[in-house]
């Protein structure tokens, strides 16, 4: 029999998408599928579109709530299902990702999380895949969410093992999930299949609040170096790399082996990543320090990562000449 596979979707005036988001899930023609949409009060003319396609849908609220973390969490107390994703309203999964699903599951007993490459879209966007290296480094996981979350899919014992997703984190609570599966040891098994299809426009959240995801991503990493027995060294290199050791309290159980060098590693992908969301989001007198202590401190993981020198450069530029630069290209 086929495993029962849970997909939760978050909303909140998204009218403009959703209908294509639930008909894509609809679409899978899954025979052992749990689906839940959970609105956030929307007024958008939400409801309607929900209400018509509810004979597909198991349950679904429209309340108000606290974020899309706890609108999450709400489908996660509810799910019944051996393998759990969620799908955000203005996504996609593409044509048989559930059945693909389902067959590396059943390929990969031990595996935790599975997670694919997702095909990026939007009015104006080339479109392209993005996703994880196969296979992927434990210094990705650790340091940065480094695979598409729609196209991320774990299984319910993962979920009950390090519980929900943190309500203080609106921006990087997937990243955050994520890693307490990696720390406890979860098996994870990146793969080539495209499973979603990832929407970029103005007002996504990845888009229009960038910044937010930066600081998100500090606050994670801070409690994960507070977590372990990192050296001076490494701790005052992350001071330097603007991360809030001091004041970020939480810590989190680790039952993986985590090595100094991993750490270090991680410490740099996870700069590298806060630099990109401070780039996108013009916030030059934060991304400036951040990538002078990359070239300061990691010549090889600068070499590798090109992008670095040019952001550097490009960050001491005014925000109306980046923005004009963007157009060019």
């Amino acid at each position: 029999m086929l495993p029962r596979i849970t997909v939760i979707t978050p909303s909140f005036q998204q009218a403009t998408f959703l209908e294509q988001t639930i008909r894509s899930v609809v679409a899978q023609r899954y025979p052992n599928l749990e689906f839940f949409v959970i609105d956030g009060g929307s007024t958008d003319g939400s409801v309607d579109i929900i209400r018509h396609y509810e004979h597909h849908i198991t349950h679904w609220i429209s309340e108000k709530d606290k974020g899309q973390s706890d609108a999450i969490n709400k489908g996660l107390l509810w799910a019944t299902g051996d393998i759990i994703s969620w799908l955000n309203s203005d996504d996609v999964l593409l044509p048989g990702a559930l059945q693909t699903v389902a067959d590396l599951f059943e390929k990969h007993p031990h595996a935790w999380v599975i997670h694919g490459k997702t095909q990026l879209f939007g009015k104006g966007i080339t479109s392209k895949e993005k996703g994880a290296p196969v296979p992927c480094a434990e210094a990705l996981y650790l340091g940065k969410l480094p695979f598409p979350q729609p196209s991320a899919f774990f299984r319910k014992d993962a979920l009950q093992a390090v519980g929900h997703l943190d309500l203080s984190l609106h921006y990087g609570m997937d990243y955050d999930l994520f890693l307490r599966m990696f720390l406890q040891n979860g098996c994870f098994v990146a793969t080539q299949a495209v499973l979603s299809g990832y929407r970029l426009h103005q007002q996504a959240k990845g888009v229009a609040m960038q910044a937010c995801f930066a600081d998100d991503y500090a606050r994670i990493f801070a409690r994960l170096l507070n977590s372990t027995n990192a050296s001076k060294e490494l701790l005052h290199l992350a001071t330097s790399a603007s991360l809030p050791i001091l004041e970020e309290k939480k810590t989190y159980p680790i039952r993986r082996a985590l090595t100094t060098e991993v750490l270090w590693q991680a410490l740099l992908e996870n700069a590298l990543a806060r630099l990109t969301f401070l780039y996108e989001a013009l916030a030059l007198s934060q991304a400036r320090p951040l990538a002078a202590f990359l070239l300061n401190h990691a010549t090889d993981f600068c070499r590798a990562h090109p992008e670095i020198r040019q952001i550097a450069i490009r960050s001491r530029l005014p925000a109306s000449v980046i923005r004009l630069l963007r157009t060019l290209v």
